[in-house]
Protein backbone atom coordinates (compact mmCIF):
# COMPACT_ATOMS: atom_id res chain seq x y z
CA UNK A 1 0.00 0.00 0.00
CA UNK A 2 2.87 2.37 0.95
CA UNK A 3 4.16 2.18 -2.63
CA UNK A 4 0.71 3.12 -4.06
CA UNK A 5 0.58 6.05 -1.90
CA UNK A 6 3.55 7.30 -3.20
CA UNK A 7 2.75 6.41 -6.44
CA UNK A 8 -0.60 8.83 -6.11
CA UNK A 9 1.51 11.37 -4.26
CA UNK A 10 3.48 11.91 -7.04
CA UNK A 11 0.80 11.71 -9.35
CA UNK A 12 -1.05 13.96 -8.36
CA UNK A 13 1.55 16.86 -7.08
CA UNK A 14 2.97 16.19 -10.61
CA UNK A 15 -0.01 16.83 -12.70
CA UNK A 16 -0.35 19.93 -10.21
CA UNK A 17 3.32 21.39 -11.20
CA UNK A 18 2.45 20.77 -14.88
CA UNK A 19 -0.94 22.59 -14.80
CA UNK A 20 0.29 25.53 -13.05
CA UNK A 21 3.34 25.69 -14.91
CA UNK A 22 2.16 25.63 -18.34
CA UNK A 23 3.32 21.86 -19.22
CA UNK A 24 -0.61 20.74 -19.48
CA UNK A 25 -2.40 23.76 -21.58
CA UNK A 26 -5.70 24.30 -19.34
CA UNK A 27 -8.04 26.59 -18.94
CA UNK A 28 -9.02 29.47 -16.24
CA UNK A 29 -11.40 27.04 -14.37
CA UNK A 30 -8.96 24.24 -14.13
CA UNK A 31 -5.68 26.49 -12.82
CA UNK A 32 -8.54 28.08 -10.27
CA UNK A 33 -9.73 24.61 -8.82
CA UNK A 34 -5.85 23.58 -8.84
CA UNK A 35 -5.25 26.62 -6.69
CA UNK A 36 -8.45 26.05 -4.09
CA UNK A 37 -7.00 22.54 -3.68
CA UNK A 38 -3.39 23.25 -2.88
CA UNK A 39 -5.36 25.59 -0.29
CA UNK A 40 -7.61 24.03 0.60
CA UNK A 41 -4.60 20.87 1.14
CA UNK A 42 -2.63 23.78 3.22
CA UNK A 43 -5.35 24.54 5.47
CA UNK A 44 -6.89 23.72 8.46
CA UNK A 45 -10.16 23.91 7.78
CA UNK A 46 -10.24 20.63 6.12
CA UNK A 47 -8.84 17.06 7.07
CA UNK A 48 -7.31 16.21 4.07
CA UNK A 49 -7.23 12.83 3.86
CA UNK A 50 -4.53 10.39 1.35
CA UNK A 51 -5.46 7.15 2.29
CA UNK A 52 -9.22 7.91 1.68
CA UNK A 53 -7.99 8.88 -1.98
CA UNK A 54 -5.76 5.53 -1.73
CA UNK A 55 -8.75 3.64 -1.15
CA UNK A 56 -10.40 5.01 -4.10
CA UNK A 57 -7.61 4.58 -6.28
CA UNK A 58 -6.98 0.79 -5.33
CA UNK A 59 -10.51 -0.28 -5.85
CA UNK A 60 -10.92 1.31 -9.33
CA UNK A 61 -7.67 -0.06 -10.27
CA UNK A 62 -9.08 -3.43 -9.55
CA UNK A 63 -11.87 -2.70 -12.31
CA UNK A 64 -11.40 -4.50 -15.69
CA UNK A 65 -12.22 -3.28 -19.41
CA UNK A 66 -14.38 -5.47 -20.65
CA UNK A 67 -14.47 -3.52 -23.95
CA UNK A 68 -12.07 -2.23 -26.80
CA UNK A 69 -8.64 -2.30 -27.05
CA UNK A 70 -8.45 -2.11 -23.31
CA UNK A 71 -10.71 -5.55 -22.78
CA UNK A 72 -8.98 -7.46 -20.19
CA UNK A 73 -7.22 -5.06 -18.98
CA UNK A 74 -6.97 -3.16 -15.50
CA UNK A 75 -8.47 0.70 -15.39
CA UNK A 76 -5.40 2.92 -15.31
CA UNK A 77 -6.17 6.42 -14.07
CA UNK A 78 -4.96 9.50 -16.01
CA UNK A 79 -3.20 12.19 -13.94
CA UNK A 80 -6.66 14.64 -14.71
CA UNK A 81 -8.55 11.47 -12.99
CA UNK A 82 -6.58 10.99 -10.06
CA UNK A 83 -6.77 14.85 -9.44
CA UNK A 84 -10.80 15.00 -9.50
CA UNK A 85 -10.52 11.97 -7.38
CA UNK A 86 -8.51 13.51 -4.75
CA UNK A 87 -10.97 16.61 -4.94
CA UNK A 88 -14.17 14.43 -4.19
CA UNK A 89 -12.33 12.16 -1.65
CA UNK A 90 -9.47 14.05 0.12
CA UNK A 91 -11.27 16.49 2.16
CA UNK A 92 -13.30 15.73 5.21
CA UNK A 93 -15.43 18.41 7.43
CA UNK A 94 -13.38 17.94 11.06
CA UNK A 95 -16.64 16.17 11.79
CA UNK A 96 -16.75 13.18 9.56
CA UNK A 97 -18.61 13.79 6.64
CA UNK A 98 -17.01 14.09 2.93
CA UNK A 99 -16.93 18.13 2.21
CA UNK A 100 -18.19 17.04 -1.44
CA UNK A 101 -21.16 14.83 -1.96
CA UNK A 102 -21.89 15.68 -5.81
CA UNK A 103 -20.14 16.48 -8.68
CA UNK A 104 -20.56 17.89 -12.02
CA UNK A 105 -18.06 16.94 -14.75
CA UNK A 106 -17.78 18.69 -18.16
CA UNK A 107 -15.26 17.58 -20.69
CA UNK A 108 -14.85 17.20 -24.80
CA UNK A 109 -15.80 13.86 -25.71
CA UNK A 110 -13.58 10.62 -25.56
CA UNK A 111 -11.48 11.06 -22.51
CA UNK A 112 -12.52 9.08 -20.52
CA UNK A 113 -15.14 10.85 -18.05
CA UNK A 114 -18.03 8.36 -18.63
CA UNK A 115 -15.77 5.46 -17.37
CA UNK A 116 -14.27 7.28 -14.09
CA UNK A 117 -17.83 8.35 -13.67
CA UNK A 118 -19.04 4.31 -13.79
CA UNK A 119 -15.81 3.48 -11.80
CA UNK A 120 -16.99 6.24 -8.95
CA UNK A 121 -20.40 5.35 -9.12
CA UNK A 122 -19.55 1.71 -8.41
CA UNK A 123 -17.26 2.61 -5.82
CA UNK A 124 -19.67 4.72 -4.17
CA UNK A 125 -22.18 1.83 -4.14
CA UNK A 126 -20.59 -1.30 -2.67
CA UNK A 127 -17.12 0.35 -0.89
CA UNK A 128 -17.61 3.86 0.47
CA UNK A 129 -18.93 2.87 3.56
CA UNK A 130 -22.41 4.15 3.55
CA UNK A 131 -25.39 2.04 4.41
CA UNK A 132 -28.12 1.85 1.34
CA UNK A 133 -26.15 3.93 -0.50
CA UNK A 134 -27.45 5.39 -3.84
CA UNK A 135 -26.03 6.89 -7.00
CA UNK A 136 -27.44 8.97 -9.44
CA UNK A 137 -26.46 9.00 -13.09
CA UNK A 138 -27.56 11.77 -16.04
CA UNK A 139 -26.27 12.72 -19.25
CA UNK A 140 -26.88 14.74 -21.95
CA UNK A 141 -29.01 11.31 -23.34
CA UNK A 142 -30.67 8.65 -22.66
CA UNK A 143 -28.12 6.32 -24.65
CA UNK A 144 -25.10 8.08 -22.91
CA UNK A 145 -26.99 7.19 -19.54
CA UNK A 146 -27.50 3.55 -20.63
CA UNK A 147 -24.00 3.60 -21.73
CA UNK A 148 -22.92 4.55 -18.37
CA UNK A 149 -25.22 2.48 -16.72
CA UNK A 150 -23.81 -0.75 -18.51
CA UNK A 151 -19.68 0.75 -17.35
CA UNK A 152 -20.86 0.13 -13.84
CA UNK A 153 -23.03 -3.35 -14.82
CA UNK A 154 -19.81 -3.97 -16.79
CA UNK A 155 -16.93 -3.18 -14.34
CA UNK A 156 -19.11 -5.06 -11.87
CA UNK A 157 -19.24 -8.11 -13.29
CA UNK A 158 -15.09 -8.00 -13.90
CA UNK A 159 -14.36 -6.50 -10.44
CA UNK A 160 -11.38 -8.73 -9.31
CA UNK A 161 -11.09 -7.99 -5.54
Amino acid sequence: MKKQKALTVSVLDQYIKDVLSGAIPSGIHLRNAINRFTSDRASLKWKYDEKAINKVITFISKLKHFTGKHNGKHFELEPWQVFIIANLYGFYNWDGPRRFQTCYLEMARKQGKTALVAALSLYSLIDDDEAAAEVLLAANSKDQTKIAFNLVHGFAHGWDP
